[in-house]
């Protein structure tokens, strides 16, 4: 799993605001969409255990959450064989 960190440019301080990957942040600031892992179940026969949970191996999904790592929402989620960072 990777975090995805946020930095003051005025007082250095370095955050960490959520679990996942590829972060970008929309056009106006106000968001921060990026990649995260689906929590797995039962029927995933292949998984990676992170921090006491079980993730399904090529199941993510596209979310999106304020810069402060609060009002975290999911877009969708997607299968994929391929890394899609």
């Amino acid at each position: 799993m990777r975090s995805i960190y946020v930095a003051d440019l005025e007082t250095g301080k370095i955050s960490q605001i959520g679990i996942g990957r590829s972060p970008s942040w929309s056009p106006s600031g106000e968001w921060i969409a990026y990649i995260s892992y689906i929590e797995g179940s039962e029927r995933h026969q292949d998984s990676n255990y992170y921090a006491g949970r079980y993730y399904a191996i090529n199941d993510f999904q596209v979310s999106l959450m304020s810069p402060t790592g609060t009002h975290a929402r999911i877009l969708m989620g997607f299968h994929s064989d391929v890394d899609p960072t």
